[in-house]
């Protein structure tokens, strides 16, 4: 779960993998230079060898659902390889 944080700066990782996100709420996320906004109810999913950081636009509070494959699953949010 993510509070409202409309303006602060989003950090991008890099790890091997493979991540799958569901978005209960709305998403900012970078992937590489390209900003989404993923709306509510929406899924993405991308090779984590690409940057890639998300944030909360609000207002509302984020929820997210990830899933990583084995490689992703070997990083933790906050190391970068």
């Amino acid at each position: 779960m993510h509070p409202p944080a409309p303006e602060k700066p989003i950090r991008q990782w890099v790890h091997p993998g493979w991540d799958w996100i569901y978005v209960i709420g709305q998403m900012r996320l970078l992937i590489g230079e390209e900003e989404l906004i993923v709306a509510a109810g929406d899924a993405v999913e991308f090779d984590t060898r690409v940057p890639h950081g998300f944030g909360n636009p609000g207002p509302e509070v984020l929820e997210v659902l990830c899933l990583f494959n084995p490689d992703g699953a070997k990083c933790t949010a906050g190391q970068s390889r």
